[in-house]
């Protein structure tokens, strides 16, 4: 069965912002930016992929972007992938005993003309330094994600809306309980943080850069706090 649907608020921050967790969340479209006075810690990728039913996606800079797309965006199901993006988080970074984390994935829109909006679904592997070689698109099942889905913590859902090329949308992940403790000891003892993100329909085609972007600026990041 499919994970119970979170909610999960797109919200205008700068790159250096983040979000109290908590509340209830709501899915929302992207606002105008705004400044706020809530920092937090930011780290860029240190590598993403879009996996395909294939596999990881090969070729030149495959990295160079970051597509979601579901099984008939296209009308093709070969460019249907989900996306993997691997953090490296540095040791003992703002440790506090009981203390809630709060992350925020930040994506910049690249706009070709075969994008469509639609539903994202945000997961975390338990097991960060897993081989991805295996990893494949599941064309049947609840998500993309198909035998692996059982070995990952689902940590909210967003609705991508096209808005233009370098519009930055922010993501507040929903984590609960064994999340939260996965971001805290990283936090403390540093090492690798895993997301997917995965269509969350057949249509969607969500187009963002990857990270073999030129401007860094363009690349994905994560706010931590």
């Amino acid at each position: 069965m499919r994970p119970a649907p979170k909610r999960l608020l797109v919200w205008p921050l700068t790159v250096a912002t983040v979000i109290l967790f908590g509340g209830v969340l709501s899915p929302a479209v992207g606002q105008p930016e705004a400044e706020s006075p809530a920092a937090g810690r930011l780290v860029s990728a240190s590598r993403s992929v879009m996996v395909t039913v294939g596999g990881p996606r090969k070729g030149e800079a495959p990295g160079r972007y970051f597509n979601v797309q579901g099984l008939s965006s296209r009308g093709d199901s070969k460019f249907a992938s989900f996306g993997l993006l691997d953090f490296d988080i540095e040791p003992g970074q703002q440790k506090a005993a009981g203390t809630m984390r709060k992350a925020t994935l930040v994506l910049t829109q690249s706009i070709p003309p075969f994008a469509k909006p639609g539903r994202l679904l945000f997961f975390i592997p338990r097991d960060p330094d897993e081989e991805i070689t295996p990893l494949k698109f599941a064309i049947e099942g609840d998500t993309a994600l198909g035998d692996t889905l059982p070995r990952c913590i689902p940590c909210g859902e967003a609705t991508f809306t096209i808005e233009a090329t370098g519009r930055k949308d922010r993501f507040e992940l929903d984590f609960d309980e064994e999340a939260e403790a996965v971001v805290d000891r990283l936090l403390e003892d540093g090492g690798r943080l895993r997301l997917l993100v995965v269509p969350g329909g057949v249509d969607v085609a969500a187009t963002y850069f990857g990270v073999e972007q030129p401007e860094p600026e363009n690349r994905p990041s994560l706010v931590l706090e």
